[in-house]
């Protein structure tokens, strides 16, 4: 089964969207997707889409058979704006949605690219007199004494999460969200998360019972998760959608004002978005203290490496002085 980067799903639902305000059906983009767009999975997947809607299924329907690549919240705001003839609307609000996301995982990645280069760098750079007195083997040799340990070590929390994560997912959660400046920027990212997808299912005529859940079940944080699951319950029992928000005890008071102005005045989903843009500027701003802090960090990092080195090579000539 395919997996997609966040960036093929955007430009397969927007190409979509794109299409369809053209006056083209469903089949023919895609069609017209199943022959021309740049990713060869892609491709697979859109001609395999079109064989679904010939033999009777709808573009949901069709969506659902690869769970692995089209989550349910997309696959349910499909199934109810095409059932409203509203299926472009839909397919623009999911990529708004993915869209933000994407933009906040590039901003992360490109911010972390400089100090993780610089400390390659300096693993790589350092030891280069080592070619001069030891030759080749000897510099590759200090190269991997240090390149190995720190590669195992990320290799090592990558086995963690593979095979006991599952285990002790809870705690690390827990531990994550207490962390300084990380640990806001997890919570609101759950957050931003849970509200967006939420209004989309909204707006999209989901019934709200089943939009709380869905959205929900989109947090990665698993204490978040069961905050924000405390106020399905509210919602099932008829109550209205502050008393929801109030109970789940993760949202600030600005925010709990923003729904329930927005409850009152009958803009839900306007009020939705102004909660979603405040966390993000918020999230902003810690992004942006983390890409301030992150080449700090590095910059003594490679510090540290600097002075062992310069140690370690006087240590060894005053001993070589020395033991004549």
């Amino acid at each position: 089964m395919f997996i997609f980067s966040l960036r093929s799903l955007i430009i397969f639902y927007r190409e979509l969207a794109t299409m369809l305000s053209s006056n083209l059906n469903i089949i023919e983009s895609l069609d017209i997707l199943s022959n021309h767009i740049g990713d060869h999975k892609m491709k697979i997947v859109a001609a395999a889409m079109k064989r679904c809607l010939l033999s009777g299924s709808t573009l949901s329907e069709a969506l659902a058979k690869f769970p692995k690549l089209f989550p349910e919240w997309q696959v349910n705001i499909v199934k109810y704006t095409e059932t409203g003839g509203k299926l472009k609307e839909g397919l623009e609000s999911i990529v708004s949605h993915l869209e933000k996301e994407y933009a906040i995982q590039k901003k992360l990645i490109l911010g972390l690219a400089y100090p993780v280069l610089l400390l390659h760098l300096a693993i790589f750079l350092l030891p280069i007199a080592a070619v001069l007195t030891r030759g080749l083997i000897g510099y590759g040799f200090e190269v991997l004494k240090v390149l190995v340990p720190l590669y195992f070590f990320f290799f090592m929390i990558y086995v963690f999460k593979r095979l006991l994560f599952s285990k002790f997912k809870k705690g690390y959660d827990g531990f994550i969200l207490y962390l300084p400046v990380f640990g806001n920027l997890v919570k609101r990212l759950s957050l931003i998360r849970f509200i967006r997808t939420f209004k989309c299912l909204y707006d999209s005529g989901v019934d709200i019972i089943q939009s709380w859940g869905l959205a929900v079940s989109l947090c990665n944080n698993s204490i978040i998760r069961e905050s924000l699951l405390k106020g399905l319950p509210v919602i099932k029992q008829g109550g209205e959608l502050i008393s929801a928000f109030t109970t789940t005890q993760v949202f600030s008071k600005k925010m709990l004002g923003m729904i329930a102005i927005g409850e009152k005045s009958g803009s839900i989903s306007k009020m939705l978005e102004k909660m979603a843009l405040y966390c993000e500027r918020d999230n902003n701003a810690i992004i942006n203290l983390l890409l301030i802090i992150m080449p700090v960090i590095t910059f003594i990092i490679v510090a540290a490496y600097i002075g062992y080195r310069i140690i370690s090579f006087y240590s060894n000539y005053f001993s070589q002085v020395f033991s004549f």
